[in-house]
Order: C-alpha cells, then structure tokens, then sequence
C-alpha cells in the first residue's frame, strides 16, 4: 500500500495528539502496528478485548471482564487490564500513536531530521 502524506493524515482523522478512534484503531491493526482481537490473553486464558478508557493517553485498553471460578466456587470477574501498545517496538515511547505513524512515514521516505523533528513536533537528541 501506498500513500501520500495527505492520505495519511485522512487516515488520521487530521489529528496528531490525543486518543485515538476504532477507525484508526482499525487502521492501525490492518498494518500490525496493534494486536487484533482474540491474539492476546490474560493471565486466566480469557482472550482480552478493546475497551474505551478516559485514563491513558491512546484512548483504549486491552481488558479482561470474563469470570474466573475461585477455589470456594465463587465466581470473581477478571479485571485484567494491558496497554493498547504492549509487546509493539513503542510501548515504552511518550509519543501519541499519530506522532508515532507520522515519524515513522517521514523516516521511511528519508527526509531531513530537522523536518522530521519540526513536523512531529519532537526534539531531535544528539546523542
């Protein structure tokens, strides 16, 4: 697939901060940069769905809600909760998830770090 980068950005909503909607969500596990659904578990073995969550920055969380049998028989509901981003080359990144694709587009089509850093609204570290 190929794109510009207009094309991206309709993709993105035109957004480059703050969380993100199913469509992009979508979007983004088309590419593999997120998991799909029924690919993850908790720690039970239940398969972890798509949650909408107010308190992380992507907007949604990987969660558990089944029921779990506990050793008196009593049913306990699984409260198991991941990051959208876990076991992804940038679950430990602080950028949002548009700044992430946006980089990483600029970064495939080589351009200039100075451009790259100004657009995505980054600092450019030398190390």
């Amino acid at each position: 697939m190929t794109f510009n980068l207009v094309e991206l950005f309709e993709l993105l909503e035109y957004k480059t901060d703050g969380p993100v909607s199913m469509n992009v969500i979508l979007k983004l596990q088309s590419w593999g940069l997120i998991a799909n659904e029924n690919t993850l578990k908790c720690n039970n073995g239940h398969f972890l769905k798509l949650y909408p969550s107010s308190d992380v920055c992507d907007g949604f969380v990987w969660r558990c809600r089944e029921y779990t049998a506990t050793r008196k028989q009593k049913k306990v509901r699984c409260e198991y909760t991941q990051s959208l981003r876990k076991n992804k080359f940038f679950c430990k990144s602080h950028l949002s998830l548009y700044q992430i694709v946006i980089f990483s587009y600029l970064w495939v089509e080589n351009v200039s770090l100075e451009f790259l850093s100004k657009q995505v609204k980054i600092s450019k570290c030398c190390g």
